[in-house]
């Protein structure tokens, strides 16, 4: 009986059975009180004296302490349900937000790897470098959401930075061919010297960037982030972030501009060779145009002259002049071939 009893428990709901326990209680009680009643009225009667109405009583009350004890117990049960469910909840919860930061981390991976492999066909393309860093801070700009972005290359001399390249939003001032001394920027030569990154959050007032700060002020640029650009460990210049707002670039942002940059340096370096090599290629074809000319030049003042001279040749050949000895024909036959053939060349 236990057994059917827990069978038909295990497949009704908890609300359920409650309800049956409920219901039978209830109909236990009033079955007692029938009792009880009708003990009662036989006693008054006499008609059963050994009726005791005390066990009946002691009954009703173990029913209700066993209906107690249930309920407690069942009280216990729903507290560790609850408690379960709550626990199973907080785990969904942080397996949701887990989830949640995976593909976040996920989708800045295939931003990041997006954005290097661009740079990357961009360093593997025969482009001059003002070409090459205007496609990086383009793309730097769209994948950190900012409102502009330069790119400025070191003097030979070391002591200014001139503003090469730059993407910005429409509407925005250019600051392109700008040129930012660096005796008088400290934060400038702190990135220069040391190679790595700064972050300013006030590039305005800033004491550190105080040859930026009127450059700073015409374009808005509240926050700024700086990063090097080295080539086989010489600096060659600088990568300029801007923001028009008080911006924190997280430890991950700078992290992909220092790789991006590290891509860049490379491809300024192709670049660098490339435009050597168009200047030296055009140098080349400067001397051979200038070889043309000389010789263009030369052949045209000769032609005249050697017209004459072969005009002479050819009468003292032909005896003109008289018959000349064995050996001054000879020399005069060979004179007129060798003007024969400059004229023709």
């Amino acid at each position: 009986m236990n057994k059917l009893f827990l069978r038909h428990r295990n497949r009704l709901s908890h609300p359920l059975f409650d309800l049956l326990v409920i219901v039978l209680a209830i109909i236990g009680l009033f079955i007692l009180a029938g009792f009880i009643g009708i003990g009662r009225s036989l006693h008054e009667l006499s008609l059963f004296s050994f009726w005791n109405l005390d066990v009946l009583s002691i009954l009703l009350g173990l029913l209700a302490l066993g209906f107690g004890v249930y309920a407690r117990r069942r009280w216990s049960d729903l507290e560790k349900e609850v408690a379960e469910r709550r626990r199973t909840e907080a785990a969904l919860r942080m397996s949701e937000l887990q989830h949640r930061q995976l593909l976040e981390a996920t989708n800045r991976q295939a931003q990041e790897l997006s954005l290097l492999n661009r740079v990357i066909a961009a360093a593997a393309s025969p482009r001059e470098a003002t070409e090459v860093l205007s496609l990086v801070c383009e793309e730097l700009t769209r994948t950190l959401h900012l409102p502009q972005a330069a790119a400025a290359l070191l003097s030979e001399d070391g002591e200014t930075l001139t503003v090469v390249a730059e993407y910005y939003d429409e509407g925005r001032p250019s600051a392109k061919g700008a040129v930012i001394s660096v005796r008088n920027n400290p934060a400038t030569r702190y990135v220069l010297t040391h190679r790595r990154p700064l972050v300013l959050s006030d590039a305005q007032t800033d004491p550190r960037q105080a040859a930026f700060q009127d450059l700073a002020r015409t374009r808005g640029t509240v926050s700024l982030l700086i990063v090097p650009l080295v080539i086989r460990d010489k600096v060659v210049g600088t990568l300029g972030l801007d923001a028009l707002e008080n911006r924190y670039f997280s430890t991950e942002e700078i992290d992909l501009v220092m790789r991006v940059a590290t891509a860049v340096g490379q491809a300024l370096e192709k670049a660098f060779l490339y435009a050597e090599l168009q200047r030296e290629l055009n140098e080349r074809k400067q001397v051979e145009r200038l070889k043309d000319e000389f010789i263009a030049t030369v052949s045209h003042e000769l032609r005249t002259p050697l017209t004459s001279i072969r005009g002479a040749l050819g009468l003292i050949a032909g005896g003109v002049t008289g018959e000349l000895p064995a050996q001054t024909m000879a020399m005069i036959k060979i004179a007129q071939t060798n003007s024969d053939r400059l004229f023709v060349c």
